[in-house]
């Protein structure tokens, strides 16, 4: 339910923002693909799904998006400012890329805090959002920038 109505209200932010369907899939598209990966390792490390990892999807769609959009919107600001599409990726890496891995990081750090916590669901809950919050980063500053590279 969460993941759905935080989806819904980031498609319409993404449709208004963007104003194209492509600049409004494909950061949706590496969004949900590091939630995928997310619940696809703790399925792979055998951990079920509980009361606090169920907001484990909407978490990382709101972290993943935020660096998606940093991203996009300062590579199509280059872009617009004439710069070719190779070196306004590059540029956009350049300066986004610290920015982003900076936020992801420290808010990875954040969740990682939890690992102190006495109670095992809120550590395991500190564990995977973090390395979620992580892979959200990766995908960012991997995924999206070759798929941009791809469209016309």
């Amino acid at each position: 339910m969460f993941v759905a109505i935080s989806a819904f209200i980031v498609i319409i932010f993404l449709a208004i923002t963007f104003q194209t369907f492509s600049n409004t899939i494909v950061p949706l598209s590496v969004v949900i693909l590091s939630v995928a990966w997310q619940l696809g390792i703790m399925h792979f490390v055998g951990k079920k799904i509980d009361i606090l990892t169920v907001l484990l999807p909407t978490i990382l769609f709101i972290v993943g998006m935020s660096d998606v959009i940093h991203i996009l919107s300062k590579y199509l600001e280059d872009l617009r400012s004439g710069l070719p599409k190779k070196q306004a990726l590059i540029k956009t890496v350049k300066e986004v890329g610290f920015a982003t891995f900076l936020t992801s990081f420290i808010t990875a750090l954040g969740f990682f805090t939890l690992i102190t916590a006495n109670i095992s669901p809120i550590r395991e809950f500190g564990i995977y959002t973090g390395i979620g919050v992580l892979i959200a980063y990766f995908l960012s500053i991997t995924l999206l920038p070759s798929i941009l590279m791809l469209l016309p």
